[in-house]
Parts: structure tokens; sequence; C-alpha cells
């Protein structure tokens, strides 16, 4: 029998003009990510390269490595592709970020991890969000 790997399902919503940005300017993605954890600046580097069809440094900064190794893990839903488990990045100064409508400045910021099933939101607050 296979064993199956835990999963991190996530919702992701976009708003405050962000949607804008985003490819198809939709407002939601469902992603699974195909690990037990991941922290949130891997998902935002994620999303960086795999949702921001341009002007990706209005959501986040550049991606740092936190090793030259890639550790790819498969992601599937509406933005299927590898997440690099190496690389992470810091989102730019105006944007709200939520994890289950908790401010993730309240859950360690850049050290939030994501485990199980969550909602994640990002909301611009230079459009007035």
């Amino acid at each position: 029998m296979k064993d199956t790997v835990p999963t991190c399902d996530i919702e992701v919503e976009f708003a405050g003009g962000l949607d804008t940005l985003t490819i198809k300017q939709r407002k939601q993605f469902v992603i699974k990510v195909n690990c037990p954890e991941l922290r949130i600046t891997q998902l935002i580097a994620y999303l960086r390269k795999s949702v921001f069809a341009g002007k990706r440094d209005m959501f986040s900064e550049p991606p740092e490595l936190v090793s030259p190794d890639e550790h790819l893990v498969d992601v599937e839903g509406d933005i299927p592709g590898k997440l690099n488990m190496n690389e992470h990045c810091k989102i730019r100064p105006g944007i709200l970020v939520l994890v289950d409508d908790v401010d993730w400045e309240l859950l360690g910021k850049g050290d939030c991890k994501i485990q199980g099933s969550k909602n994640v939101s990002f909301i611009s607050s230079l459009h007035g969000g």
C-alpha cells in the first residue's frame, strides 16, 4: 500500500487591488502542496513566480535561497508546479497577510508555519484595502 504524504491545502485570496496583478486577474486560488508544513515565506516565493505575471516586485521582494540545493515539492490545484522549499520571499510593505483571518504578525510573521487546511489572504493597503 502506498504511503500518503500529508499535504497543505491552501485557499489563497488577493484583495485591495493585488488581484489585478495576478494571472487572469483572479481573486482566489486553491492549491495543495505535497508536504506536511511550509513557512509562509516559502508560499510567498511560490506565488511570486507562479501567480504574478508581471509587477512581481509589487507583491514581494526577490527570492532568497537558504541553500543552493533545490528541494522541490509538487503543487496541485489552480496553479500547479514545483515549490522550492529552499526559496523564501519577504512580502512588500503595505500588504496585510492573514492566515485563517489572523494577522500573520501575531503568528510569527515570516516564521509562520502552514499546516493542514488554511486560508491565506494578501490585502494591499495601498489600494484602500
